[in-house]
């Protein structure tokens, strides 16, 4: 196999781990569509309640876009709406393999 062949190779099979990655996350958004919206909402609406306690009531803060974007992305760390759905899921399957 030339360079060419091969440098090609690699890069098809990183090509390919991407895409495996964006499918398992956009698969496990799809299987838990209603519980993430669910959570997104009780997220903004805790984050108004945080933001009334602190505030002065002269300026506004408000949950950025790109803050919701990263609380439900996939690889942004366990303590997002995403990672911590994702962690609550796989404890209960864990849980059910050890009870069969």
């Amino acid at each position: 196999m030339s360079y060419k062949e091969n440098n090609h190779m690699d890069l098809y099979r990183v090509l390919q781990a991407q895409l495996a990655r964006k499918e398992k996350e956009l698969r496990f958004i799809s299987d838990n569509l209603e519980e993430l919206i669910k959570r997104m909402w009780q997220k903004g609406a805790e984050e108004s309640v945080d933001h009334f306690k602190q505030s002065d009531g002269n300026h506004m803060n408000l949950w950025r876009g790109n803050s919701i974007d990263h609380d439900l992305k996939s690889n942004t760390g366990e303590w997002t709406i995403y990672g911590k759905l994702e962690k609550e899921i796989e404890e209960i399957k864990q849980k059910g393999v050890k009870e069969d």
